[in-house]
């Protein structure tokens, strides 16, 4: 007997729920044995995860299948991506216990219980997908998102993170991964970590490709290995239509930009302050010729307010034979920042430099040119301070010992240092006004650009640094690791760049559907939303405590707590998130 899904509904959202069952479609047994499920948002998740496609693509690639596998691999990876996408998250050790909660059967297929899934049937899950191979199987997987939303990227982002590592290094055969020390982008230097490297649409928010690489490698040589080799091999030849490479200042190196243009893709990025090019740009505005000749960016904010980005052209310039047009930017909106970060730094900076000056008062030089010396050296070093009142006193003793006579002789014994500091305002406020500089550069020196349209593009590298606050909320996906294999830690991470792929392509798909049909989300302060984010879709969906409730006396299924907004956006999303929920057999 089959029974559509019924929602229990007030008067006054009985119409909608009526709308939704009409669309609703054959489906599978929620479960077994139980009778209540909090669904919480992974039936969202799961309707993605099937609209995409991915549970056939991913068995058709890597799948096994056969009397004796009872969870095929895109089943476990559908149910491990709504265990990183469920808040509260639980961790992945705990997945059978997690399955003990949800409506497993309706969810992820006939058959398939908690019984099935094991740490056994996880790990030759994890050995499957990293013998495939993580960075082309992602690829591919991006590749049908883009297809199945009609659309095609033209201008990605790259960027890393690195995820921390609870254990021992160890190498193993056939994995280039190595958990080792490096720059921790999550404040853990005393841990082994693991590095995650992705490109981002910048238009419609969706990574498109990734790969996992050993802790200790720097994004310059990441970078120029993913342009060298990845970009020709693999991502053109799934995403021809690529047009510019958008990075930050690591992008900036003359081998990658040389390896970009044999690629022929134009780069996009920001020069290094530290380059003599970046200082050239900057003396520019010493003069007041130049200075005057600084003109906003944009004409107005969206909201209406005046732009504080002022820009001003400087010219098609040569770095080591690569030609950058060089775009010189003054967000004097980041003042009131920059003066509190740049202060901090002073206050660090004058702590230490009080602290040296008091060990040249107590631990004196032997004479004044060493002491002299000793001062220049501190001078040089700063950059916020200045040393005041620099007196030098020289410490004698008697040459000879016992009680000295009138006139007796006395030896220099040291050159005590008494100075006082003080943070320079001059110097501060110079280093505030630095602050607010920055140089974009692009090696397409043909197009027209216009300052907007070039500070835009650069500015949209703020869409992968999004994907990884994502990734790091300790709420979803991927926290730190404690699996023992690199290759099990690879396809761990590649895990959680596909559950990224699932949240990335359902917020675009749900803001795409609520401009069309003008919908709107309400949030517990009673704010309106019409563009919500993934993550605030997620913790909506599973604020209102969507429950799957089976009925024993009259065996009937029902879904309670659908609110009437929701119930619309379900209904413009489509009848994959819609399912028809079979009765167990009375």
């Amino acid at each position: 007997m089959r029974e559509s899904v019924q929602t229990r509904q007030d008067s006054s959202q009985e119409s909608t729920q009526d709308g939704i069952n009409s669309v609703l479609k054959k489906a599978r047994k929620p479960g077994r044995g139980k009778g209540n499920y909090q669904l919480s948002n992974l039936a969202l998740v799961a309707g993605t995860f099937d609209y995409l496609g991915f549970e056939s693509l991913i068995n058709d690639l890597v799948g096994k299948t056969g009397s004796h596998v009872s969870a095929d691999t895109g089943a476990l990876v559908k149910l491990l991506c709504m265990q990183m996408l469920n808040a509260p998250r639980q961790a992945l050790w705990n997945t059978d216990l997690f399955m003990e909660e949800i409506p497993c059967e309706a969810l992820l297929g006939t058959g398939i219980t908690p019984d099935d899934v094991n740490r056994t049937v996880l790990a030759r899950m994890l050995d499957d997908v990293h013998s495939f191979g993580t960075e082309k199987l992602f690829v591919t997987l991006a590749r049908q998102v883009f297809t199945k939303l009609g659309l095609e990227p033209h201008e990605v982002h790259i960027d890393s993170t690195s995820f921390h590592y609870h254990g021992q290094s160890r190498k193993e055969d056939g994995c280039e991964i190595i958990l080792k020390k490096g720059y921790s982008r999550d404040l853990h230097p005393e841990l082994n970590q693991a590095i995650s490297l992705m490109l981002v649409d910048g238009a419609s928010r969706i990574p498109l490709w990734g790969r996992n690489i050993s802790g200790n490698i720097n994004d310059n040589t990441s970078f120029l290995d993913m342009v060298s080799n990845s970009l020709p091999k693999l991502i053109k030849e799934q995403f021809a239509s690529l047009k510019y490479l958008v990075g930050d200042s690591a992008l900036c190196t003359d081998p990658i930009l040389k390896a970009a243009a044999e690629q022929k893709i134009p780069v996009i990025t920001r020069l290094p302050d530290k380059l003599d090019l970046a200082k050239d740009c900057y003396a520019l505005l010493d003069k007041e010729e130049y200075r005057q000749k600084l003109e906003r960016v944009y004409a107005q904010k969206p909201d209406g307010e005046e732009d504080e980005n002022f820009g001003l052209w400087c010219g098609v310039q040569d770095y080591n034979g690569t030609r950058l047009k060089l775009l010189l930017i003054q967000n004097r909106a980041m003042r009131s920042r920059k003066e509190k970060t740049v202060s901090k730094r002073a206050d660090k900076e004058l702590e230490k430099l009080k602290a040296a000056l008091k060990k040249l008062r107590t631990q004196p030089c032997k004479c004044r040119p060493d002491a002299e010396k000793a001062v220049e050296a501190l001078q040089k070093k700063l950059r916020f301070c200045r040393i005041d009142v620099i007196d030098y006193k020289p410490l004698t003793k008697n040459a000879k010992p016992g009680k000295p006579k009138k006139g007796a002789e006395k030896v220099l014994t040291g050159v005590a240092v008494i100075a006082k500091a003080s943070v320079d305002s001059q110097k501060l406020q110079t280093a505030v006004d630095g602050e607010l500089l920055y140089v974009v550069a692009t090696t397409d020196t043909e197009r027209k650009w216009t300052m907007a349209e070039l500070l835009s593009t650069y500015k949209r590298q703020s869409v992968i640094e999004r994907c990884w606050r994502c990734c790091k909320n300790p709420t979803m996906m991927v926290d730190s690791m404690y699996l023992q294999k690199p290759s099990r830690i690879d396809a761990l991470l590649w895990l959680m760049e596909i559950a990224l792929l699932v949240y990335a392509a359902t917020e675009y798909m749900v803001r795409k559907v609520m401009k069309e049909k003008k919908l709107k989300l309400t949030g517990q302060e009673r704010r309106k939303y019409i563009r919500p984010t993934g993550e605030f879709l997620l913790k909506y969906v599973s604020f209102l405590n969507i429950a799957l409730v089976l009925n024993r006396s009259t065996g009937e299924w029902t879904v309670e707590n659908v609110n009437e907004e929701f119930a619309l956006l379900l209904t413009a999303l489509g009848h994959e998130w819609l399912n028809e929920v079979e009765t167990p057999a009375q």
